[in-house]
């Protein structure tokens, strides 16, 4: 099968020279091609660096990809309080080209977790776009002018992020990010993306069939009544994506679920007014390496609250997209400016002898 990129209704193609007319490889080579098409538009690394010292380190940039764009990320990675800058950079080609910037964490980890992003033009460090967002969530910029520009990350959590952006052919990633106005957007013949673009929202989509079937068949009827952490997290867990998606295996919307577990970690944010606790699982994306995740609740709990402590909370699976099996759960806090109050959800709090 022969693999074609086009761009516009005058069917001029996009690839590493824009000057080519159209792109035609055979089949055993279109992985190769759509991998190395990013290399003309993103930079090949991610620069880390911190405020409290002048540590600096590069991190390979990982390609990624979605229908009509090509995207790097810097992979899972967790940051310290130390690192709390990171940046990368994008050569813009075509005036209704478009840049996602974004940040990605656990589908576990409250949603009230924030990243700031902004994309500047290199030539006069001219800021064309900015924002302080959730996970999963990002800023768009388009109708620049051609040339360098960099894509920074000011990491305000010490959690794990993916960091990463994807350059978009003659289109916005999504309707709601940008006006779509101009040539037609570009369409890149490859398997459904496990990406979904939503209100400026960056969400993985579970493999349906796969995934959601055994809510209707017998691992519903046997699923746990009380899950710590590390099986919420396996409950997130696509095994033929290798991913941890935003959806649940084993729970519908309006399931209550009650989660029991031990904090690992806690900090309370002086600017947010609000204090994170930690619990530990088993990474499946990384070897079952311990990592942590972070409920965050309002006000200065740490006179309340100690590692060591068990707790317990209800929460409820909440929508995000029923057509697709999004879901979260509502202690998150999704699309919420605060973070939530722990009251509201807490059921038992047995503190460390």
């Amino acid at each position: 099968m022969l693999l074609s990129i086009f761009i516009g209704s005058n069917k001029t193609a996009m690839a590493s020279s824009l000057d080519e007319a159209k792109i035609q490889v055979d089949a055993a080579s279109d992985e190769i091609s759509i991998q190395n098409l990013w290399k003309t538009y993103l930079g090949a690394v991610y620069s880390i660096s911190g405020h409290l010292s002048n540590k600096l380190y590069n991190v390979p940039a990982k390609s990624a990809s979605v229908t009509g764009a090509v995207g790097t990320t810097t992979g899972s990675k967790t940051y310290t309080k130390d690192e709390a800058w990171a940046e990368t950079t994008v050569k813009f080609q075509n005036y209704y080209d478009s840049i996602y910037a974004f940040g990605r964490t656990s589908p576990v980890n409250s949603w009230t977790k924030k990243i700031g992003i902004a994309i500047y033009r290199n030539s006069t460090w001219t800021r064309v776009a900015s924002g302080n967002v959730g996970h999963d969530q990002g800023i768009t910029a388009s109708r620049m002018s051609s040339g360098d520009y960099t894509v920074m990350y000011n990491i305000h959590d010490p959690i794990q992020w993916n960091l990463g952006v994807f350059y978009f052919f003659n289109s916005p990633p999504c309707t709601q990010c940008l006006p779509a106005e101009g040539p037609q957007p570009l369409a890149l013949e490859e398997k459904q993306s496990k990406y979904h673009f939503e209100n400026n929202s960056l969400f993985i989509i579970p493999q349906q069939k796969a995934f959601k079937e055994n809510n209707t068949n017998s691992k519903l009827k046997t699923k746990k009544s009380v899950l710590s952490i590390n099986d919420l997290k396996n409950d997130h867990f696509d095994e033929e994506l290798q991913e941890y998606v935003n959806s649940l295996k084993s729970f519908n919307i309006g399931d209550s679920i009650i989660v029991s577990d031990t904090i690992t970690d806690i900090y309370y944010d002086t600017d947010k007014q609000a204090t994170s606790l930690g619990f530990d699982y088993s990474d499946k994306t990384n070897l079952n390496e311990v990592s942590k995740i972070y409920w965050e609740f309002a006000g200065d709990l740490m006179s309340q609250f100690s590692i060591g402590d068990s707790v317990s909370f209800k929460t409820d699976v909440i929508s995000i997209n029923s057509d697709l099996n999004l879901e979260t759960l509502d202690i998150l806090g999704y699309q919420a400016e605060v973070a939530p109050n722990i009251d509201s959800y807490l059921l038992s709090h047995l503190q460390k002898n």
